[in-house]
């Protein structure tokens, strides 16, 4: 008769965190399904409802963000062929998006456990699906850009797991598609591009000299046939023009020095913390008498995301992503324990059974350094560069290249390196700072919503039904979801195919309750009307709004009021109003 097996406090704790957080993803994932509408995503179904419906990018529209649009589009116009309209589409989209999510977290899964263990393996897939630049599922192009960029690395780790096998060629052939999809979301990834050929170039530019050849050959294919499928039904000198228009978007028109006053400004508010942070590492190392520069960045880390759960519930700022550090602390102390992996591994006897190994070219630590945390960072400057948020929701696109070393340095590949310590110290270290973040993680998606502009609200706070038409089925806040439900009501009484709306006002989500054409060049969640209106409407004359819909004494309304003249108020309730536009 076979004996029990004894099962240890150890396991039993491992159990009970692993369905507590399968519990946490299940209700975070409901509750961002059906939970918060704000004007950012409102923005990006609109942008992929326009061009489903025909308008020609680059010319009819010149928003910054129109190249991300396509795997919104694709998805709109599936589910309208199916649905026969565009009622609940917002969910529909996150539905999508999610499922996309999980579909990106399996990968992250069985790709890194096999640079670590099973348990470690999982811990990264559900960083990487906890993690949400803006907190929302559609697939927009921050979210793009993070799925993009966390599957080029993983595929580009497959490509040294499958180094001695056919199917090598084809993982590069894969990360070269999510660098694409990168470039769409972001044309600044291609700051990222050269990034990935230089790491590969050091990697294997010796021993493997396809890989780069395959990765350029493949990226120039999918771009060039992009290029092609726009061309055709658009004349260069009016690509040229829109594409002219869609680079002096007056949102996103700050200069570099504007940008780096902005940073700065920044950085500073992160000094006071990060020096009591400093302080607080200080006292824990000398308490525990520890001397590892891995150990005191992993308290730093584990520090800065204990004052971000704190922050949270007894700050007073209103802003959801703030101050938002652990981002960056998270990345840095990844990197060193990378780093002195790498060192840790060059300074010990070369195992004759590991060529690789000896060598140093293929090390672990090497690999993740080059494959994961510096196209992680090449990523996170595309996005700055393109941003008009600043470094504190940006950080989340660093979120790749801090579970690569939670997957390498975390997963057992790194020692202390000192004679006599235990091999598991560092890694043991660092998979707790790793598990704390997915738990700093999961408490922003069970407990918060990311409300209009970025304000910090809880679940409780959302209120207000949307009763029809694209947010049909989401819950809202109050008064969101009612002058939602208001706009709907009044465009509903007028308006046909042959005219053409403006709103003045961020809500682009109500073009989609109108039958009426996009009088503007675009729908981003911080409009700005000024004479660009003009230009637009003597480039399309059918885009001429007939109709004006905004709040009555609204500072955008008297913008759109410089520009066109405001006739008689055709419908008004509580404060919003449609107008007629004189001829």
């Amino acid at each position: 008769m076979n004996a029990k097996k004894k099962v240890t406090i150890r396991q039993v704790l491992t159990w009970g965190m692993a369905a507590v957080l399968a519990g946490a993803c299940a209700f975070s994932t409901v509750k961002l399904l059906i939970l918060g509408l704000n004007v950012d995503e409102e923005y990006a179904v609109t942008m992929g409802w326009r061009i489903a419906g025909g308008e020609h990018m680059f010319t009819e529209l010149w928003e910054p963000h129109q190249t991300s649009a396509f795997v919104c589009a694709a998805l709109i116009r599936l589910h309208t062929a199916m649905a026969g309209s565009m009622n609940g589409m917002v969910l529909f989209l996150r539905c999508c998006g999610m499922f996309i999510g999980m579909a990106v977290s399996v990968y992250v899964w069985r790709t890194l456990r096999r640079f670590s263990d099973e348990a470690t393996g999982v811990l990264c897939g559900l960083i990487a699906f906890a993690a949400l630049p803006k907190m929302t599922l559609i697939p927009e192009f921050s979210n793009l850009l993070y799925w993009g960029s966390l599957c080029c690395i993983m595929s580009l780790l497959q490509y040294q797991i499958q180094l001695k096998h056919d199917a090598a060629g084809f993982c590069v052939v894969i990360g070269a598609c999510f660098m694409c999809v990168c470039v769409l979301a972001y044309p600044s990834s291609l700051i990222a591009f050269v990034c990935i050929l230089f790491c590969l170039h050091r990697l294997y530019g010796r021993d493997q000299k396809y890989s780069v050849p395959i990765f350029i050959t493949t990226c120039i294919i999918i771009g060039s046939v992009y290029l092609i499928y726009f061309l055709a039904k658009v004349a260069p000198g009016g690509l040229a023009y829109g594409v002219r228009q869609m680079m002096t978007d007056g949102t996103h028109s700050d200069t570099a020095l504007q940008k780096l006053a902005f940073y700065g400004r920044e950085v500073l508010t992160w000094l006071p913390i990060l020096g009591g942070l400093a302080v607080g590492t200080g006292i824990v190392c000398v308490t525990a008498r520890r001397k590892s520069l891995r150990f005191a960045c992993a308290v730093l880390t584990a520090g800065s995301l204990l004052y971000q759960i704190v922050y949270w519930f007894v700050g007073d700022h209103p802003y959801l992503m703030t101050p938002m550090l652990f981002y960056y602390t998270a990345y840095v102390t990844g990197l060193i324990f990378l780093v002195r992996g790498m060192k840790d591994r060059s300074a010990k006897p070369a195992e004759p059974a590991d060529a690789a190994a000896a060598n140093g070219v293929f090390s672990p630590e090497r690999v993740g350094l080059l494959l994961g945390m510096l196209p992680s960072a090449a990523f996170w400057l595309s996005a700055m560069l393109l941003t008009n948020t600043g470094l504190r929701p940006t950080g989340a696109f660093l979120i790749p290249g801090v579970i690569v070393s939670i997957g390498i340095a975390g997963g057992g590949a790194a020692a202390e390196g000192k004679e006599g310590a235990a091999p598991g110290k560092t890694r043991n270290a660092l998979f707790a700072v790793g598990t704390l973040f997915l738990l700093t993680l999961m408490i922003s998606r069970c407990w918060f919503v990311y409300e209009n502009h970025g304000y910090k609200a809880d679940i409780f706070f959302v209120k207000q039904k949307a009763l029809s038409g694209t947010a049909r089925n989401i819950y809202c806040r109050y008064l969101d979801g009612y002058d939602y439900n208001t706009a709907a009501e009044l465009l509903g009484q007028y308006g046909s195919s042959e005219e053409s709306l403006l709103v003045a006002a961020p809500h682009s989500l109500w073009y989609t309750l109108s039958p009426c054409k996009v009088g503007t060049y675009s729908t981003i969640s911080t409009p700005v009307f000024d004479h660009r209106l003009t230009e637009y409407w003597e480039a399309f004359p059918d885009r001429y709004p007939d109709y004006v819909i905004g709040y009555a004494g609204s500072e955008e309304l008297e913008a759109v009021s410089k520009e066109l003249p405001l006739g008689e108020v055709l419908a008004e309730k509580d404060g919003l109003a449609l107008y007629r536009i004189d001829s």
